[in-house]
């Protein structure tokens, strides 16, 4: 539900914490690209379970939305084929 105007304090806090999310998402992507452990089934078993469904749960929701991008994509390329 729309709330009113944003005051300035509240537009440099949630400039703030996009400016960390941005950080924090970025680190992780590094850590993940620069060891190859993430890669090693050895180092999943050690994972708590829990954790890791939480982490199969993420990745799950990232290909879903990956797929529907890409549908997105092909549907507007299809239309714009049967324009032609």
């Amino acid at each position: 539900m729309p709330r009113g105007p944003l005051s300035a304090e509240q537009k440099d806090a949630m400039q703030k914490a996009r400016k960390v999310t941005a950080a924090e998402r970025s680190s992780a992507r590094e850590t993940i690209e620069g060891n190859s452990q993430f890669t090693n089934p050895k180092f999943w078993g050690s994972v708590d379970p829990e954790l890791f469904a939480d982490i199969e749960n993420a990745m799950s929701k990232a290909r879903k939305a990956q797929r529907a991008a890409e549908i997105a994509q092909l549907k507007a390329r299809l239309a714009e084929l049967e324009a032609s």
